[in-house]
């Protein structure tokens, strides 16, 4: 059973998908929704002494990619902010929800490689069971100065 996409919050204010072509400039700044996704435990799966991602982490996986398609990889020192409101009030660690959202995000092309980011901020919002759970995602790229 693949995720429902039409559950997807459609909140994306993503100016880069305006922008067509080779020479599209990369964003500095992201702001977007995305489903609550599987915890670490639930992610990986042990298959003959191989990890790999598991059914409902693919699925994931492949909703980020087609809810961000379009999207211009971001590049540079990223700092990254999520908001998550959980789907229920069972007791979950919010570091466990990371791995699924680092991962389809890199997949998807928001930006090239998680090791890009260099400050990461997890606020755990109120409950939101009308909507299963979601992630606010906020992205925005670091000025170093030299």
């Amino acid at each position: 059973m693949g995720m429902d996409l039409s559950k997807l919050p459609k909140r994306i204010t993503d100016l880069d998908r305006q922008q067509n072509g080779p020479k599209a400039t990369p964003p500095t700044e992201r702001t977007f929704s995305l489903p609550w996704p599987p915890s670490v435990n639930h992610y990986w799966r042990n298959v003959n002494g191989h990890m790999c991602i598991s059914r409902g982490g693919r699925e994931y996986r492949a909703a980020v990619c087609a809810h961000m398609r379009g999207s211009i990889p971001m590049r540079g020192r990223l700092d990254v902010t999520l908001y998550l409101w959980p789907p229920d009030h069972r007791r979950r660690d919010l570091d466990n929800t990371l791995k699924a959202i680092q991962d389809s995000l890199q997949h998807a092309g928001v930006y090239l490689d998680d090791g890009q980011i260099d400050r990461l901020e997890l606020r755990r919002m109120p409950v939101d069971p009308d909507n299963g759970g979601e992630v606010e995602v906020f992205i925005t790229t670091i000025t170093v100065d030299t």
